[in-house]
């Protein structure tokens, strides 16, 4: 075979690029290095990964913060249900009961002995609201007082000749004793001391009474305890009247005597109450006495003189 006849080389056949085509796959490859080799997109991309780096970071801090937040939490409220003692202990349900003793039984066989019951008392209220307001306005101190009266109003000693012969020489203070206004004061000064003075105390004529009538009295307790500090103890006129030889007539004529106020067995108890004996003494160290005073001060002796003369 001929030369021309065999199939031409491979390097024959491929087409050469034209000069303009290898120029324009050049500039594209150029094109192509230049944006790989760009600084400035290169910047631009590290910033935009440190960025979010950085936010990834903060959230994955916050996350963290609440889980601990929340461990602290359920730590305290366990605290504090084991403080409290609401807790059960490890293995409570599935404890078995334990069995009772052959001792215990026995003691709950044997009879148990029987203690004396003490009585409790009862305080009962009042039945209805008047007895309860009643009772209310009652104080210890006023019932006190109203029972010395009480008991004053049975023994008449302190009432005696001279005392009512001094007060019919004082008609003014007969009648202002008969006055409803002076009747209701002392009935008042009896049961409420301090109600009295405050109701009564810009009342002149009230004033007055109390003023007059408390120096009576105390003229009337200076010769009392004047006449009590010469009687002798133990002396009583009629004892001696009975074992005296003398006649019947010297007898009778001796009975019929005025005897002194403090003859009188109830005189003579009443100067036994120790506060009488105080404001004795009183008067014996040479303490004036007066009777408004002693109304303000020590209104209980007051209302024992006042409740003589008003049953009187």
């Amino acid at each position: 075979m001929d030369d021309d006849d065999d199939v031409p080389p491979l390097e024959a056949t491929r087409r050469k690029p034209d000069a303009k085509q290898e120029e324009g796959i050049n500039g594209k490859r150029g094109e192509k290095s230049e944006r790989t080799v760009d600084p400035t997109d290169g910047a631009d991309g590290q910033e935009a990964v440190e960025e979010r780096n950085e936010v990834a970071e903060a959230m994955m801090q916050r996350a963290l913060a609440a889980r601990e937040q929340k461990r602290k939490e359920t730590d305290e409220s366990r605290r504090k249900v084991d403080g409290f003692g609401g807790g059960l202990k490890k293995g409570f349900l599935s404890s078995k009961p334990q069995a009772i003793k052959a001792k215990d039984r026995e003691k709950d066989k044997q009879p148990k002995d029987v203690k004396e019951t003490q009585e409790v008392p009862f305080i009962a209220g009042a039945g209805s609201k008047e007895d309860a307001k009643r009772m209310s306005l009652q104080m210890p101190e006023v019932q006190q007082a109203m029972q010395g009266v009480e008991k004053l109003k049975q023994d008449q000693s302190w009432v005696t000749p001279q005392l009512m012969a001094a007060l019919q020489s004082r008609p003014e203070l007969l009648k202002s004793l008969s006055d409803p206004k002076i009747q209701e004061a002392m009935q008042l000064m009896q049961t409420d001391p301090d109600e009295a003075r405050r109701r009564y105390s810009d009342n002149e004529e009230v004033s007055k009474f109390i003023k007059d009538f408390g120096s009576l009295m105390a003229t009337h307790f200076n010769v009392l305890s004047k006449e009590a500090s010469n009687t002798p103890s133990g002396y009583s006129p009629k004892e001696q009247i009975a074992k005296s030889p003398k006649n019947a007539q010297n007898a009778q004529k001796a009975q019929n005597a005025q005897a002194l106020p403090t003859d009188d067995p109830k005189v003579a108890a009443a100067f036994q109450d120790p506060e009488v004996q105080q404001l004795l003494s009183e008067l014996y160290a040479g303490k004036p006495l007066e009777m408004h005073e002693l109304c303000q001060q020590r209104p209980h002796l007051f209302h024992k003189a006042l409740a003589a003369e008003t049953v009187r």
